[in-house]
């Protein structure tokens, strides 16, 4: 029961009352955990897809006359189609180029190249650009150590993004295998 101290009017909360506080802040702190890893989860998700986005919207912006008519559901769903699809063309050029790399044909280098400009160089320009928009101070101010954050950033975002695509092994996620697979065949030819 619950104890007020009359000659100060202060309150005592009693035994059961400190346990059900203690587990509703524990509650509170693993539901506040899970959603900012939820929110790192679906950011580290955009940045690694931010290649295949941003081509696609560019698709759809450029076929705009077919694509206007679209529910914004029915954009999602073929905006998704588009960024799975460039994912396996990806995927399928790093089965290709592994093979031609192999076998010892020079075009592996321009595939590898392509790959690494738009897997890498892509993502670490547009999130470099993006932070630094983002916290730009007012002209006038110095900008060099934002500078510095923001490419230190995208450097980390490249190597979590390698560790996704690594161009020089033989891997590939089970969504993309196929396309990979094939890739693999194509160069073996």
């Amino acid at each position: 029961m619950n104890q007020w101290n009359s000659h100060e009017d202060e309150y005592y909360p009693d035994e059961a009352e400190i346990t059900r506080q203690h587990k509703t802040d524990q509650v509170s702190a693993a539901l506040t955990t899970s959603l900012f890893s939820f929110v790192l989860k679906i950011l580290f998700f955009f940045v690694l897809f931010c290649p295949a986005i941003l081509c696609a919207y560019l698709i759809l912006n450029r076929f705009k006359s077919y694509t206007e008519n679209l529910t914004r559901l029915h954009y999602f769903f073929v905006m998704t189609a588009l960024v799975y699809g460039i994912e396996c063309l990806v995927f399928f050029v790093k089965g290709w180029l592994l093979v031609l790399k192999k076998n010892g044909n020079g075009l592996w280098v321009l595939l590898w190249t392509i790959c690494m400009l738009y897997c890498f160089v892509l993502p670490v320009l547009l999130v470099h650009t993006a932070i630094f928009e983002m916290f730009r101070p007012a002209p006038g101010h110095p900008t060099s150590t934002l500078n510095i954050i923001s490419w230190i950033s995208a450097v980390l975002i490249s190597y979590y993004i390698y560790a996704r695509y690594r161009l020089q092994s033989n891997t590939a996620p089970s969504i993309v295998a196929w396309a990979y697979q094939i890739g693999r065949k194509m160069g073996g030819r």
